[in-house]
């Protein structure tokens, strides 16, 4: 049994806004999360390891976050954990190349 939802007309501009809008939201609860706890190890790792699909989805909408992800980053270079060093580094070249 499939049941559709009937949407209005959006054109492919607004539909694009409303996922941006989701995704824009979730990566802003994220870095909430984050820059409260910015010395948790085992979330700073857990979180680069997994944000790259996110971001690759985001596109764009990244430049919203820009100032608080890279304050993020440059506060985890200094850590003392190799793991989260080379993970920053690779999330460094990953967005340059976005």
């Amino acid at each position: 049994m499939f049941i559709f939802l009937e949407l209005p007309h959006l054109s492919f501009i607004q539909l694009h806004f409303l996922i941006g809008y989701r995704y824009d939201r979730m990566l802003s609860e994220m870095l909430g999360h984050l820059e409260r706890q910015p010395l948790n190890k085992e979330r700073r790792v857990a979180w680069l390891t997994l944000i790259g699909p996110v971001f690759d989805a985001m596109g764009l909408f990244l430049l919203a976050h820009f100032r608080r992800l890279f304050s993020l980053f440059f506060q985890w270079m200094h850590t003392d954990d190799d793991k989260t060093v080379l993970l920053v580094g690779k999330m460094f070249y990953f967005l340059s190349s976005i």
